[in-house]
């Protein structure tokens, strides 16, 4: 993460569930900092982000597997309203390019 033009600093985040990843990321320049959460699930549901971390809020992104991972497109749907972005690592790394990490969409 470290390497990514636009990292200045990424923190894992204290959680009140150990079994939680989130972390802080720090951007350069005038882009906000992102809160991410690392999730373990393979196939990730609309289930699965209605019960992400609380400190994943407007602003934060959820990244993934992306070893074949599939993402419930209302999982998609619903995130991109509430102004989080949803994605595998790609495009975690993609969206830290922009202020509104939740409106990057892969090309392609």
């Amino acid at each position: 993460m470290q390497e990514h033009s636009h990292v200045s600093r990424c923190e894992r985040v204290q959680v009140s569930a150990e079994d939680e990843y989130v972390y802080e990321i720090t951007r350069t320049g005038d882009l906000p900092p992102v809160t991410v959460h690392v999730s373990g699930a393979y196939e990730y549901t609309l289930g699965d982000y209605v019960a992400r971390p609380k400190e994943i809020k407007s602003g934060g992104f959820i990244v993934t597997s992306s070893f074949g991972g599939r993402i419930e497109p209302s999982a998609v749907q619903r995130a991109r309203s509430d102004r989080i972005g949803l994605g595998q690592v790609q495009e975690l790394m993609g969206a830290l390019n922009y202020r509104e990490v939740w409106n990057y969409q892969k090309k392609g």
